[in-house]
């Protein structure tokens, strides 16, 4: 049977277990053929229409840069695309969208928030244009094709009940990459930790990837008797069950669209904090608590005031109904696009729709 789209987004793997969650459920939904971008590890989903680029092998990433490789992947997406005149393509991340925008096939982007360093740049902004619709929070994007759809990159996350005792202050859930900042709850507890006894705890980074200078000052907190973990990446139930049993949720990073994290924070009843450049919807901004990264009395001062708080019941009941409307118009959104772009789009997908509701 030939599928509803050919969907271009990471998937899970071992080394990012978390990674394409959203894209992945919809795939299933939709009868999608999956193209996985390159990724350390291998894969771990359990859907089976999925294609792997053929240098997507642990071999040849042990000895090629990954950059390189995702290069021949963007051009493997051009060869492999025009011979598919006729079909819709969900991308995730614009810049895979390039060869498609180049052969003038219809295609839907999903903007990630590490998308924003390219979006003021023309030629970006052409490949935006040019889509059917666009999906991503915050970056003031338009579609002379279709749509701009508000839609965070995320489905509506398991429920984790709070465990008995709380085992970590602060959570980071991160990357390791410029943009996420990963070195800020090292600063904050050389900063602030011995003052608050703070607890801190970093998942998606892991000890050994970190500088060896970087690993020397993680060495000396701990050291002091400084409780700091780095437990690199983890599932997605993993996660979960660390949120349970974390206060606040602090997103440090220097630019994002609308991260999945802070939803699944919320629906935990964390407290969160945020990096106040970050530009959040009004009715987001309202429920988190933004400081500036540099000043440290504040985030003192901040952290202190939502430790004596307990979890909050407010933030899960708005992430539950933020995120249960924000599916309901993407799927709406998807079935008009699918029924309008998609010639194989069965009517078994339409009948299965009500089980995303």
């Amino acid at each position: 049977m030939t599928a509803s789209a050919i969907r271009i987004t990471a998937v899970p793997r071992s080394d990012h277990p978390t990674s394409g969650l959203q894209a992945m459920f919809f795939a299933n939904h939709y009868g999608d053929t999956v193209w996985a971008l390159p990724a350390p590890g291998s894969y771990t989903g359990d859907y089976q229409r999925v294609s792997f680029f053929f240098m997507d092998r642990d071999g040849l990433k042990r000895v090629l840069p990954l950059r390189l490789i995702r290069l021949a992947y963007l051009l493997s997406i051009f060869l492999r695309a025009a011979f598919l005149p006729g079909r819709l393509f969900i991308v995730h991340s614009f810049i895979f969208a390039i060869p498609l925008w180049l052969l003038r096939r219809r295609y839907c982007i999903f903007v990630h928030g590490t998308d924003r360093r390219f979006l003021d740049q023309r030629w970006a902004q052409a490949v935006v244009r040019s889509a059917l619709a666009v999906f991503g929070v915050g970056f003031g994007l338009h579609s002379k094709k279709g749509v701009v759809q508000e839609a965070p990159n995320i489905f509506i996350p398991t429920v984790c009940s709070p465990q008995p005792s709380i085992e970590h202050d602060i959570l980071f859930v991160l990357r390791n990459a410029r943009v996420k900042n990963p070195l800020f709850p090292i600063a904050l507890a050389e900063k602030v930790g011995a003052g608050l006894g703070l607890r801190v705890a970093t998942v998606g980074v892991a000890p050994g990837e970190l500088s060896p200078s970087d690993q020397l000052r993680l060495r000396r907190l701990q050291e002091a008797d400084l409780d700091v973990r780095y437990f690199g990446r983890r599932s997605y139930e993993d996660v979960v069950k660390l949120m349970g049993s974390s206060r606040i949720l602090m997103i440090p990073s220097y630019s994002e669209g609308l991260p999945k994290v802070l939803f699944e924070g919320m629906f935990q009843g964390m407290h969160v904090i945020v990096n106040r450049t970050l530009e959040f919807p009004k009715e987001i901004l309202r429920r988190v608590n933004r400081v500036d990264l540099d000043n440290w009395d504040e985030i003192t001062a901040i952290i202190t005031t939502l430790l004596a708080k307990e979890r909050s019941t407010a933030n899960f009941s708005f992430a539950k109904q933020y995120l249960a409307e924000s599916q309901k118009s993407l799927i709406s959104l998807y079935d008009d696009i699918y029924s309008r772009h998609s010639p194989a789009f069965s009517s078994g997908a339409k009948k299965s729709r009500s089980s995303c509701k």
